[in-house]
């Protein structure tokens, strides 16, 4: 009897103690606030124009108080020079009560950037009020004569000879280099206009006409549908059509793309017969000054 008791005993024991172990209150640890950057590592900034507008750059904070917080902004380069290249709107943004981010601009002055200067902006956090994150307290900018496609854009400069034209049909060789040439471009919006392209195909055929739109990213060059292009022969497409008008229409899912930066375009159509049908083969023209 006398170990059966001292069994019981034991079994109550550790039943208490599970309890104990079990009822402890579990301490939790919340994590310091701190601020950061949003947004990529790396970014770019084209000062192009007179009136470019400022670049703006946005910091978040890790959590939500009810009063405001100060973050320092410092920014170090070593070729570009504060009121020369650019302008900071403050050495400190303000992250407001109740809120996570703040903001703050860097302006760049275009008299500084002539034709081929590029610098970089370190742009770093301090702490007045927060801690900056150790995972994006850093950001670089660059900054001057950067080509960004459509900002800046002119349609004028589209026009004139492209003398690197290499063209495509489905899985035939390449085709080129030989001369095309746009004749003319016509604003049909604020960032599109339609262009007349001269000697595709290079073989008589007379002018076909693309749709642009930079306003969209990449930059389209959509083919403008035409039933029957004078001066074509669609016997250069199959001898059975020998006689007949070549059509061109888009080709279903592969638009015609172009870009300002590079002054190229890549002019992707569907190719037919007049009043007959179409041919399955993707036509694609290159063109490049």
């Amino acid at each position: 009897m006398k170990k059966n008791t001292s069994f019981r005993l034991l079994v109550a024991a550790l039943g208490v103690a599970t309890m104990m172990v079990s009822c402890k209150k579990q301490e939790t640890t919340i994590p310091p606030a701190q601020v950061h950057f949003t947004g990529a590592a790396s970014q770019s900034y084209a000062v192009r124009a007179a009136g470019v507008a400022p670049y703006k750059i946005q910091v978040g904070t890790t959590d939500v108080v009810n009063t405001d917080r100060t973050v320092g902004i410092k920014v170090t380069s070593r070729t570009a020079v504060a009121g020369t290249q650019y302008t900071l709107s403050a050495n400190t943004v303000t992250i407001p009560a109740g809120q996570a981010l703040g903001e703050f601009s860097i302006q760049g002055i275009f008299a500084g950037y002539p034709a081929g200067r590029l610098d970089t902006l370190v742009i770093t956090l301090t702490e007045p009020s927060i801690a900056p994150a150790k995972f994006m307290d850093t950001i670089r900018l660059a900054i001057g004569d950067i080509c960004v496609e459509g900002v800046g854009f002119t349609l004028s400069s589209v026009i004139g000879n492209y003398a690197r034209t290499i063209e495509t049909l489905g899985t035939n060789s390449p085709y080129g280099p030989y001369n095309t040439s746009i004749s003319s471009a016509t604003s049909t919006g604020a960032t599109t206009a339609r262009i007349v392209v001269n000697n595709i195909w290079d073989s008589g055929w007379g002018p076909i006409s693309f749709d642009l739109n930079w306003g969209v990213t990449p930059l389209t060059a959509t083919v403008v549908s035409q039933t029957a292009i004078p001066g074509s022969n669609a016997g250069d497409l199959n001898s059975a059509y020998a006689g007949q008008t070549v059509a061109v229409r888009p080709m279903a899912g592969s638009p015609g793309t172009f870009s300002t930066c590079n002054n190229t375009f890549t002019l992707r159509m569907q190719l037919g017969v007049t009043n007959l049908g179409y041919f399955a083969s993707l036509y694609t023209v290159n063109m490049a000054r």
